[in-house]
């Protein structure tokens, strides 16, 4: 018991220190049961009393929690191991006028369980952003002398051992409002990133997750014979003006440096409300035109 407290604190404060202002609620979202929802609220009360963590309510009358000076140093210091390049600023000022949209809330869910699965690489100079931190939560990049920025949801940034490269987790989560298109230009848009915006970035591999608000919606966005598949063409342009050519895009995808993961967010098992499955993007845009495998 003491040990599953110990990392429900720093998983809390962790989670905290990422969103800078975090909704009460997430937490009790994410918990299994009623029990684990006590255990939540008397950690969170505890933090509170040690002054880690400071209350605060928005005009919305939703609670928010945010480090104190403390609770920011210990997170620096004592979880992150990297009190000389912490990925954000301690600030007092957070504006709370916005309403939780369960999409905000999706990106908390990722967050809290990659650390559940990687607690250890939190010690080792990673880096988690997730988009109300529009500032950092992006990454720039040139492809064909066209600057590209790509704003995902979630962005996870891990050192990999014995090189100076990191890989990149980037998470899509729905909206509700996405549509076929809008997933083929992200698609095109990523892949674009892995053909030449990865040597800028210092990154190694990309993983890129699409999370669905249900089952239904990942088939019919994403694996529907008539989905977002039948806009790829021999010459690929997206509404941004970025042009790939799918010889460059399957070579890409073919050679691992892009790894696509599909999965729906299941609210009624929240102890693992994930089951992802690898996507093989190329080996489909091949049985959609055969002759595209002479690309390969």
């Amino acid at each position: 018991m003491r040990k599953n407290t110990q990392q429900l604190k720093e998983r809390i404060v962790l989670a905290t220190y990422i969103y800078r202002t975090l909704p009460i609620k997430f937490l009790f979202i994410v918990a299994k049961d009623v029990e684990d929802k006590t255990h939540i609220r008397w950690i969170v009360n505890n933090l509170r009393k040690q002054g880690y963590v400071i209350s605060e309510a928005s005009k919305l009358e939703d609670e928010f929690i945010r480090l104190s000076l403390k609770g920011y140093k210990y997170v620096v210091q004592k979880l992150l191991n990297d009190p000389k390049k912490p990925f954000y600023q301690y600030k007092t000022s957070r504006s709370l006028l916005k309403p939780v949209y369960v999409h905000s809330f999706l990106n908390f869910a990722f967050i809290w369980q990659f650390h559940k699965k990687n607690r250890s690489k939190f010690s080792s100079q990673i880096q988690v952003y997730e988009d109300s931190d529009i500032n950092n939560c992006k990454i720039n990049f040139s492809y064909k002398g066209k600057a590209m920025l790509i704003s995902p949801d979630v962005m996870i940034l891990t050192p990999l051992r014995g090189a100076d490269k990191k890989k990149a987790i980037f998470v899509e989560n729905d909206t509700g409002r996405e549509t076929y298109r809008m997933i083929y230009h992200k698609l095109v848009e990523y892949t674009a990133l892995a053909e030449e915006g990865r040597q800028k970035n210092n990154i190694e591999a990309i993983e890129l997750y699409f999370i669905f608000l249900s089952e239904r919606r990942l088939k019919q966005l994403f694996t529907h014979p008539k989905g977002f598949l039948r806009f790829f063409e021999l010459y690929n342009k997206t509404g941004r003006g970025l042009e790939v050519r799918m010889r460059h895009l399957l070579q890409t995808l073919k050679s691992g440096q892009l790894t696509i993961y599909l999965s729906a967010y299941n609210f009624e098992q929240q102890d693992n409300p994930y089951v992802f499955r690898k996507y093989d993007l190329a080996e489909l845009l091949v049985k959609k035109e055969a002759t595209w495998k002479n690309f390969l």
